[in-house]
């Protein structure tokens, strides 16, 4: 223990003694500078600022490396650039803006000034775009942030960070709407429509919307974090939504011609979903779904299944591997019932016939003329399925 303090004093008193000899050549120096190093208080000033015309501008592309990119809109007939950062950056910190055909590229190039001593700079870039200007904005920045702050209508939007969190805080009207973040949270807090496709990419971290999603096509996917949807979804094509550890929660009344959920380490807890058809899979979690319209199956491999099957017009396949499986159809609809279970019990509110003596096996045919087939299964659970009760 005397060997581990010694060690530790001796590391601080050598760490002291570094900054205090940076001093004493950055006093000799007179700048506060040494090549690449900067020593002292560090605070945040505005570093550059400059106006660019819209004219023939139909593409902006912002690339930086540590700064964060926050994009606004103006009331001005120009692009106004903005940059924050330390009091002591160097000039190669800043930002450069150029021309290229249509396009209008800022970009801040990867630096290496290192700062030693109370650094409380915050090194942003602030894209001021006006509202009349209708174009595609592509941004990009290695280790920062992403903020959307003010309602847009623009043809296309991309954003992808590696290492830092997506916010959209106002309504945005697209065409295309693509997010990327390696290490980080995706969120949005008001209305998105896109008229094309909508796209949520996260490695390592959560994805939130709070506001009504309005898409041809959405996609959420996540490796490692929780998807959830608070308002609602109405999208014409497909909805996808994917993660390898994390609950996915959608709430509210959602629409989509097809459905697809698949969550490998945690639960699915879905509202109402008008749905033509679906595929719902839970590797290691229950699902839990309070109204859901079509044909499709419902799978998990850990945990139970309960799900209300508001007119179903297809087929729909309910499976658990470990964990009961109950349902709920219709009073008036008419179908053909299969069910089986290798540990458990099937219970059921209308009339079956039992094919095993221990009970875990039966068919059924309810109403007349059925189209539509359900068929249970559970290898270690019950089965209960239930015609609504009209009150």
């Amino acid at each position: 223990m005397r060997k581990i303090k010694v060690t530790i004093f001796v590391l601080i008193w050598a760490l002291l003694i570094m900054v205090g000899i940076g001093y004493i050549i950055v006093s000799l120096n007179g700048d506060g500078h040494l090549g690449k190093f900067s020593f002292g208080v560090s605070n945040t000033i505005m570093l550059k600022e400059e106006n660019y015309s819209i004219q023939g501008v139909k593409n902006l592309d912002v690339s930086v490396s540590h700064d964060a990119i926050e994009l606004m809109a103006t009331d001005g007939k120009d692009f106004h650039v903005t940059q924050y950062g330390s009091e002591k950056a160097p000039d190669d910190a800043l930002y450069n803006l150029r021309r290229d055909g249509d396009r209008l590229v800022v970009s801040v190039n990867n630096h290496t000034n290192i700062h030693i001593g109370l650094n409380f700079s915050k090194e942003k870039l602030v894209i001021e775009v006006p509202r009349e200007w209708i174009g595609s904005v592509k941004m990009e920045t290695s280790s920062g942030s992403i903020k959307i702050l003010d309602e847009f209508l623009l043809e296309n939007l991309y954003a992808n960070t590696s290492s830092g969190s997506i916010k959209i805080e106002k309504q945005l009207n697209v065409t295309n709407l693509k997010m990327s973040s390696s290490s980080g949270s995706i969120k949005i807090e008001d209305n998105i429509t896109a008229m094309e496709g909508f796209e949520s990419k996260s490695r390592s971290g959560s994805q939130s919307v709070g506001g009504v999603l309005t898409a041809k096509n959405a996609l959420f996917q996540t490796s490692s974090g929780g998807i959830y949807i608070q308002n609602k979804i109405n999208c014409d094509g497909k909805l996808s939504l994917s993660s390898s550890s994390g609950s996915i929660t959608i709430e509210g009344e959602n629409n989509a011609d097809s459905f697809n959920v698949k969550s490998s380490s945690g639960g699915i807890r879905l509202g109402k979903m008008q749905v033509k058809t679906f595929d719902i899979g839970c590797t290691s979690g229950s699902i839990r779904v309070d109204e859901i319209s079509g044909g499709g199956s419902l799978e998990t491999t850990s945990g139970g299944i309960t799900a209300n099957l508001l007119n179903p017009v297809g087929n729909v396949t309910a499976i658990s591997t470990s964990g009961n499986v109950n349902l709920t159809v219709p009073s008036e609809m008419s179908f053909q019932f299969e069910a089986d279970t290798t540990s458990g019990n099937i219970k059921t509110n209308f009339e079956i016939m039992y094919r095993s003596n221990r009970g875990n096996s039966a068919i059924a045919t309810v109403g007349s003329n059925p189209t539509v087939k359900i068929k249970a299964e559970a290898t270690s659970g019950n089965i209960k399925v239930d015609r609504n009760v009209e009150p």
